[in-house]
């Protein structure tokens, strides 16, 4: 039976020591997060905790990777935040509302 279940992968900070599209095509997976209908009613997420990190692999330059730095800059590593670090990680404003959004 278990050999029958499909299997999906999901980013880590370790799996950025290759660059996140040889990631993605490799263990053939559509997109960094994305959503799965598993059965009526019933969805998967499978969330890219690395998108807002000081390791993300974005471009600096590019929307996520300037998402990711200001999120950085408004939440300083401090006594209020002590998990701040910046190879902690979050998930962006698009992909919460992946998440978020009901399942058609």
């Amino acid at each position: 039976m278990v050999e029958k279940l499909p299997l999906h992968h999901v980013i880590g900070n370790h799996c950025l020591s290759v660059d996140r599209a040889t990631f993605l095509t490799r263990l053939r997976q559509p997109a960094s997060y994305h959503r799965i209908q598993v059965a009526p009613g019933w969805r998967l997420l499978l969330l890219d905790t690395t998108e807002m990190s000081g390791h993300s692999g974005y471009p600096p330059d590019s929307s996520l990777g300037q998402e990711a730095a200001q999120y950085l800059d408004n939440h300083p590593l401090s006594d209020s935040e002590p998990h701040m670090h910046n190879w902690n990680g979050g998930i962006g404003k698009a992909q919460l509302k992946c998440a978020l959004d009901p399942y058609p």
